[in-house]
């Protein structure tokens, strides 16, 4: 563990460090003076230590900005915006929920299999809009179309259904391996059916 640097005496902004305050928690925290005098001037507040640091914490919050806005104030506005106009923005969060997943989608096809979304879209349509291998229309699973690659080599082989998907990494992901736990498979379904 490091040793705790003594922050008493020391200025951050327009607080004052007294002195070693109850810890937060997480880290050292300290107790301050605050001289920024606004008429809502907290005068003492507690603040940890990495924050005073960083620059993260520089006065009570009663300041104003460097734009000439009151901080506090800003943050009341917005709460109360926020309470007012909640369905407003759950509706704009959505849509952008909606256009971040899209963009993270695009980002990691284009670094796991080297193409662009439209090159992913284009191999799709070439497939009919359906699984390569058993052409279900529908992916299952969670609703996302799995892109099929050789584990080996990395080649992209095509789109496939979830269940299409899971069942070949199951079965090995190669031909050999494949083909030969099928026959195990179809000699074990045999016997069953001889011994039924």
């Amino acid at each position: 563990m490091r040793p705790i640097i003594d922050l008493s005496g020391r200025f951050f902004g327009v607080l004052t460090v007294i002195d070693r305050g109850a810890n937060d928690g997480r880290s050292p925290a300290w107790n301050c003076s605050c001289a920024c005098g606004r008429p809502d001037c907290r005068q003492r507040i507690l603040a940890r230590g990495e924050n005073l640091k960083t620059g993260n914490t520089t006065s009570c919050g009663g300041q104003r900005s460097k734009h000439g806005r009151d901080p506090s104030k800003n943050r009341r506005n917005n709460s109360a915006y926020r309470t007012k106009h909640k369905d407003k923005l759950k509706r704009v969060e959505k849509i952008r929920n909606v256009h971040r997943a899209g963009k993270r989608r695009a980002w990691n096809i284009k670094r796991k299999f080297g193409i662009t979304i439209k090159q992913w879209n284009a191999i799709f349509a070439n497939q009919n809009k359906c699984c390569a291998a058993c052409s279900a229309t529908a992916p299952g699973g969670r609703g996302a179309w799995m892109t099929d690659h050789c584990h080996e080599t990395g080649v992209l082989r095509g789109i496939l259904c979830q269940r299409c998907n899971t069942t070949l990494g199951w079965l090995g992901d190669t031909l050999p391996k494949v083909k030969a736990y099928t026959k195990l498979l179809v000699k074990y379904l045999k016997r069953q059916a001889r011994s039924g």
